[in-house]
């Protein structure tokens, strides 16, 4: 409470200055006694006097319509009693501040009170309620923008789901060939002397197969006038595979024509089956590479044709004794066909012809020896 005590003596205080100043008392002022040594006794002569402007400049410094105030004379405009009463109002309401304080209730200062009631109160605006076009149309923004995004998401799941792997590469490894090793070479079938039809391409394994497959193609249905070449690969030796030879035609059915072997080209040889009404006809053709006197050769041969060809003969069923006892010649397109027939009504026999252009032609009947001049 002492604090109390002292802040109602300060306003005590400035009560009875400010009584004092109204009612026209003012405090005694204070004095100084100088020392009579301090005094000077007499005015320096050496000093100049000081020197007073003139009147009429003073009078032009001071304007005329104000004159110098008198001390004694009461301020104007200043009411006492206003001043008392504000004072006895600020006196109040200091002391109901500190004895809420001393209550416990938070007061804020008079100062921060009256900045906050001078300043200025804020208004602030509301936004204006959107209209119902613009309602429909940010809704309709937000609708494609979910479906756009939906769309993206479902064509990259279904591209994830459908893409196809990429294809594996797989390198190619160079094979390398020893050429220590022993890699047997691609055999290739004889050339084509005639103009064929049809082809047949068989494959033996065992010695017996050969005939076999002669046999099938002899009963063979095929149209009239074909002419169908034969190329057996002979597989007997893995080893060692070839194609059927003109001296292994020769030697499977034991035929034995004198100077043959050693005078002909066994690379251009082929066996040839030709088509006609009463039956299919086998033969032969291989190219002459000693024509000098060989035409002379197979002549001296024709009386030893029918037991050379027995083997032959019956092999293809038919009979082995001759209906004539000589061969016969027929001109063809100026080649000579020799045959000797073996049967009264078909067309069967041992036929042959040597051509001009160095060929030799050996088959079962006089047409298909015909057919092959015709197709060289």
């Amino acid at each position: 409470m002492s604090f109390y005590k002292e802040y109602l003596k300060k306003q005590q205080g400035q009560k009875e200055e400010l009584l004092a100043v109204i009612e026209g008392k003012d405090k005694p002022q204070e004095t100084r006694d100088f020392p009579k040594e301090e005094i000077p006794d007499r005015v320096d002569e050496r000093r100049e006097p000081i020197k007073s402007p003139p009147k009429k400049e003073f009078e032009k410094r001071i304007p005329k319509d104000k004159k110098p105030s008198d001390p004694n004379e009461p301020t104007k405009g200043y009411n006492a009693q206003e001043k008392l009463a504000e004072i006895q109002e600020k006196e109040d309401l200091e002391r109901q501040r500190f004895l809420k304080r001393v209550q416990g209730e938070d007061i804020p200062e008079p100062s921060k009170t009256k900045e906050l009631l001078k300043e200025p109160v804020s208004t602030m605006s509301v936004p204006q309620r959107p209209s119902q076009s613009q309602k429909t149309l940010t809704r309709l923004i937000v609708i494609l923008s979910l479906l756009v995004i939906i769309g993206m998401l479902s064509f990259v799941w279904y591209w994830l789901l459908t893409r196809e792997p990429a294809p594996v590469v797989i390198p190619e490894v160079p094979i390398i060939i020893d050429e220590e090793e022993n890699v047997p070479e691609p055999i290739i079938a004889p050339r084509s002397i005639l103009r064929y039809d049809l082809f047949r391409e068989p494959t033996a394994t065992k010695s017996n197969e050969i005939e076999t497959y002669l046999k099938q193609y002899l009963n063979e249905e095929i149209e009239s006038g074909k002419m169908i070449k034969i190329s057996i690969r002979d597989e007997i030796n893995p080893l060692n595979p070839v194609y059927f030879s003109m001296n292994a035609f020769l030697t499977t059915f034991h035929i034995s024509i004198p100077g043959l072997r050693d005078r002909v080209n066994e690379d251009n040889f082929n066996i040839f089956l030709y088509s006609q009404e009463d039956g299919n006809r086998i033969g032969m053709i291989v190219e002459i590479s000693q024509p000098n006197g060989f035409l002379g050769t197979i002549r001296e041969w024709e009386p030893d044709a029918r037991d050379s060809l027995r083997t032959f003969l019956s092999f293809l069923g038919k009979s082995t004794t001759p209906t004539t006892g000589f061969f016969a010649s027929t001109n063809h397109r100026n080649e000579t066909v020799w045959c000797q027939k073996y049967e009264e009504k078909e067309d069967f026999g041992i036929c042959y012809a040597v051509t001009r252009s160095n060929f030799f032609i050996f088959s079962t009947s006089l047409k298909s020896v015909q057919a092959a001049i015709d197709r060289i």
